[in-house]
C-alpha cells in the first residue's frame, strides 16, 4: 500500500537539538528533539502525550506499557514505506542481560507477540499508563534492541532527561507541557476516586 496515497499530515522538521553530551561510541545521552517549522495539529487519531518529572517522592505505577513503530515491509525493509503504525505489549525487566548505560532501563516484547514482527527502531517510544489515572506517559525511547520477539531491548528513560527537555523546549519557543513537579500535584500514597492532576505549561 502507498502510504503517499493515505490522507495524513506531514511536518518538515527545521530544527533538531541533540544532547550536548551524547556520546557515538558508547551511546550514552541518546536523545534529541525535533523542532518542526508549524505547530502540530491534534486530534481523535494524533495526540500530544504527558511525561514525567524526576523529583518524585513516591514512584508512580505504572501499567499497560507499549512499543509503537513502522514494521519494515518484507521487500525493501524500509520502516518509512510501512502505512499502518503497529504496537506491540512489552514490559519492565529488574534483572537485564543487557549492558545498561545510565539513565537507561530494560524491557522486552511479550512472549504472546512470537508471530509478530517486533519494533525495534531507536526512538520509537515506549507508553504507558498510569494506574491510578486515565492517563498515558511516554515512559521511555527505544535506546538498542528489540529486533526480535520475544526479545529484550533498552530504552532512554524519559524522567531522566525531564529538566533538560523542558529547558531546551523553552529556548526553542514552542509551549510544552509536562507532568512536572508531581509532589506537588499527586500523593501517590493517598488518592481516591476524586483525585485530580494539574498540567504545567511552558511556554
Amino acid at each position: 500500500m502507498d502510504p503517499s496515497k493515505i490522507a495524513h499530515t506531514e511536518y518538515p522538521v527545521n530544527t533538531i537539538i541533540i544532547h550536548e553530551d551524547f556520546d557515538n561510541n558508547s551511546m550514552s545521552n541518546n536523545i534529541a528533539l525535533l523542532k518542526t517549522d508549524t505547530a502540530m495539529h491534534f486530534g481523535n487519531l494524533v495526540q500530544s502525550i504527558c511525561f514525567l518529572g524526576r523529583m518524585l517522592h513516591t514512584p508512580p505505577v505504572l501499567q499497560n506499557c507499549w512499543v509503537s513503530g513502522w514494521n519494515p515491509t518484507s521487500a525493501t525493509g524500509n520502516h518509512m514505506t510501512m502505512s499502518v503504525l503497529r504496537k506491540i505489549f512489552v514490559k519492565d525487566l529488574d534483572m537485564c542481560p543487557l549492558y545498561k548505560l545510565q539513565k537507561t532501563e530494560c524491557g522486552s516484547h511479550t512472549k504472546e507477540e512470537t508471530k509478530t514482527a517486533c519494533l525495534g527502531d531507536p526512538g520509537s517510544p515506549m507508553m504507558c499508563q498510569l494506574q491510578q489515572f486515565d492517563l498515558w506517559v511516554l515512559r521511555g525511547v527505544l535506546n538498542f534492541g528489540g529486533e526480535t520477539c520475544p526479545g529484550l531491548f533498552l530504552y532512554t528513560k524519559v524522567e531522566d532527561y525531564s529538566k533538560w527537555i523542558t529547558s531546551k523546549a523553552e529556548r526553542a519557543g514552542p509551549p510544552l507541557s509536562s507532568l512536572h513537579h508531581w509532589e506537588k500535584l499527586i500523593s501517590f500514597s493517598h488518592h481516591g476516586p476524586n483525585a485530580t492532576m494539574t498540567q504545567k505549561t511552558y511556554s
